[in-house]
């Protein structure tokens, strides 16, 4: 199960950046890092990402939420 749930992971991140309509650019300028870097994280399905670095993009995501960000 815990690994089911590991596995859903990347989708989920991906999903909630395009259901907010964020660009890898703006993900990636949220993150204080290049849209080449978003690129590479979501083409290999974050398998690469640590653990932090997992943490801290939902905690981006999620924190925009409040503000109903989309720009």
């Amino acid at each position: 199960m815990l690994k089911e749930i590991l596995e859903m992971i990347p989708d989920e991140l991906i999903a909630k950046r395009k259901s907010k309509g964020w660009t890898q650019k703006k993900l990636g300028e949220a993150l204080g890092i290049p849209e080449q870097s978003v690129q590479r994280y979501e083409a290999i399905r974050y398998s690469s990402t640590s653990l932090k670095k997992l943490i801290l993009i939902a905690s981006i995501l999620e924190s925009r939420d409040s503000k109903n960000n989309r720009d």
